[in-house]
């Protein structure tokens, strides 16, 4: 894991990228894209917490960020 890769700016770009990206594909849908929104998200967030957990173990950080 590269700590710099992990750090909130450069998550939050890539989360705003892949929306970006999809954007026109959900056009007129506002539902649905606050669907993959939320998914992105989650998803970003959940290899975040793997490698965090990977790397220092269970020390309670991780528990944190889920709740």
């Amino acid at each position: 894991m590269v700590t710099a890769s992990y750090r909130l700016e450069t998550v939050s770009a890539g989360i705003v990228e892949r929306l970006e990206g999809a954007r026109r594909s959900y056009a007129g849908r506002p539902e649905a894209f606050e669907a993959l929104a939320e998914r992105v998200c989650a998803e970003a967030l959940e290899r975040v917490q793997a490698d965090y957990e990977e790397l220092f173990g269970d020390d309670g950080h991780v528990g944190e960020l889920r709740r």
